[in-house]
């Protein structure tokens, strides 16, 4: 809870001294790193191009009420204790502070939101200071001023703020906005001249514009249809950027560049795959990280211009020779949803020794998060190998995407504003109608299963639609009052605005609705979608005479990572769905 800086001739100096139980200096708490720095990111410092000034953000958790998460396997159990804000509920007041340490002067940014929030000026969202988030800090090299993102606690809208922590005086360079909502888009790419660049979904598509240093925009360089996913760099003299996006479908992903001048963008290599690249300073170099579905990742060394120079790591896929891996095929699926014609990204794994004469039961697997689509062009993991295998035990695997989880631009996301999992499940429903009139798919044994935003929308379905015969739920949500604050709130405004939407979403509230076979799973240290959310189902389940089934891992959290207890898990739902959907029926 101290920062501390270090010298080699006269030791440790604090730096700060006011951390305790309750406040962080330079450490992020939980819902922070989860919902804006990115899991395990907890850094919360910054240091100034010229090492002359120290930028951190003080975190006061007192606000915040706590969550126990219990180790039950101690003879008298073990408490975890946590500051984790449900939706509602009070959020850490988070500052930020600056430090010259050649004067010792600490300068306090009081941004330019804060100021009008506490004057009552566009306050229409009933915004107070303490609720404001700082969801990124960046330096500016050019003139040792930092590049501040301040949001509402909805996320309605961003503003990016200069400040200058010589003066103390801060200014907003522009406020981002859209119809829903807006996350990060990262840090800013800030330019030798002072210029940045910025990744802004405001039109419903991703693109990179590039602003002058007082924030007047200069020029949109990417436009629709192109999907930009991330910034990854610019050259030394800041003529390109580099950036990696979605030219051809949604389900690869490549490096592209684009003069910053103006220009038609390009790609760099021609592979199809997923493609995730790191430049060196100066971006005359970039690692490459490449996979496809059916090819395990490489990673390769690449010149500016995308040209391969060598290979770092070789592909190891000399290993699935000993299986039998029947490639998955990707399939576009028109549906027509409250009288909206779109297309949805589905990946279709069929038995090895198909016969479509046959009838087969299927099971999709479905994710369903705003924007985290589970249908791309790259190698899986533990999920794909185990869809492999049931495809060998005779099910058909039909892995989906609806229009909110795809890539497919952010506007398709704002479908489930205010209203979470309605939209997505009728999508998911009008894919499956569509896999239907497939002659063999037996409509009677369709079954579903996801984890986390996933299980949650496995429980939804099951209890919200009669399409499925049986459904798996790992780790879900089952009413997004149990979910912390900066993520719910992001889609779904607070429960005291949208009190309907809450309800409406809730699992909890439908339990006796419940049509088809349950099984619900749970690691009981779970500390991101707490074991509270599955217990409170079980619950209203069981008064409402509802027969389910459920399984717990202890000294698991969000995950099952145990070696032993996967093994477990896999059988357990291997073995669950071969009891309530069968096996492929014959001619």
């Amino acid at each position: 809870n101290m920062i501390v800086m270090s010298d080699v001739d006269a030791g440790p100096t604090p730096l700060t001294n006011d951390g305790g139980p309750q406040v962080l200096n330079g450490k992020l708490d939980w819902v922070y790193q989860e919902e804006l720095y990115g899991r395990g990111n907890f850094k919360a410092f910054w240091w100034a191009p010229d090492g002359q000034s120290l930028a951190w953000l003080r975190t006061d958790e007192s606000p915040v009420q706590t969550y126990t998460v219990t180790d039950h396997l101690p003879v008298r159990g073990r408490y975890e204790v946590t500051a984790y804000p449900k939706a509602g509920d009070p959020l850490p007041r988070v500052t930020l502070h600056v430090r010259d340490l050649n004067s010792d002067k600490v300068v306090t940014l009081a941004t330019t939101a804060g100021r009008e929030v506490e004057k009552g000026e566009g306050n229409s969202d009933g915004e107070i200071p303490d609720e404001l988030l700082i969801s990124r800090v960046t330096w500016d090299p050019s003139n040792q001023t930092l590049l501040v993102q301040v949001q509402n606690r909805i996320q309605s809208w961003l503003d990016l703020e200069r400040f200058d922590p010589r003066t103390g005086n801060s200014q907003r360079l522009f406020r981002d906005e859209t119809e829903a909502w807006i996350e990060t888009p990262g840090d800013p790419l800030v330019l030798d001249d002072g210029s940045f660049l910025w990744l802004s979904p405001r039109t419903g598509l991703n693109a990179i514009y590039h602003y002058a240093s007082n924030g007047k925009e200069i020029r949109q360089l990417t436009r629709e249809p192109l999907e930009v996913r991330e910034l990854s760099g610019a050259n030394p003299k800041r003529e390109t950027v580099y950036f990696t996006a979605s030219p051809d479908n949604p389900m690869s992903v490549v490096p592209m560049a684009v003069e910053i001048g103006g220009g038609e963008p390009r790609k760099l290599v021609d592979e199809t795959g997923t493609h995730s690249v790191s430049f060196n300073t100066d971006c005359s170099y970039f690692l490459c990280q490449s996979s496809t579905v059916s090819n395990p990742a490489e990673i390769s060394l690449r010149a500016a211009n995308g040209q391969r120079v060598r290979v770092v790591l070789p592909t190891r896929s000399d290993w699935l020779r000993h299986l039998r891996i029947n490639e998955p095929q990707f399939l576009t699926v028109p549906v027509n949803v409250e009288g909206a014609d779109f297309e949805m990204d589905a990946m279709l794994i069929k038995p090895p020794q198909f016969d479509e004469t046959r009838k087969y039961p299927v099971l999709v697997h479905v994710y369903g998060g705003p924007q985290a689509p589970r249908v791309r062009d790259r190698f899986g993991g533990q999920n794909y190998l185990w869809h492999q295998f049931l495809a060998q035990r005779g099910f058909v695997v039909f892995i989906v995407d609806n229009r909110s989880a795809s890539w497919r631009g952010v506007r398709q996301a704002w479908s489930i504003y205010r209203n979470m999992a309605r939209v997505e499940l009728a999508d998911i429903e009008a894919a499956v109608s569509w896999l239907k009139g497939h002659a063999w798919v037996d409509a009677e044994r369709i079954g579903l299963w996801g984890w986390s935003y996933g299980g949650y929308m496995t429980a939804f379905a099951m209890t919200h639609s009669k399409t499925f015969a049986a459904g798996i739920a790992g780790a879900p949500v089952t009413d997004w009052k149990n979910y912390d604050a900066i993520y719910t709130e992001r889609y779904m405004d607070t429960p005291q605005a949208n009190p309907e939407g809450y309800a409406s979403s809730s699992v909890l509230g439908a339990a006796g609705n419940l049509h088809g076979r349950l099984l619900l799973i749970h690691g009981t240290n779970d500390d991101n979608v707490h074991l509270s959310n599955t217990l409170q189902l079980a619950h209203e389940l069981q008064l409402s005479g509802k027969q389910f089934d459920l399984m717990v891992y202890p000294d698991n959290r969000h995950s099952v990572r145990n070696p032993r207890q996967q093994l477990h898990l896999y059988q357990l739902m291997t073995n669950f769905l071969v009891d309530h959907l069968g096996q492929a029926a014959d001619p």
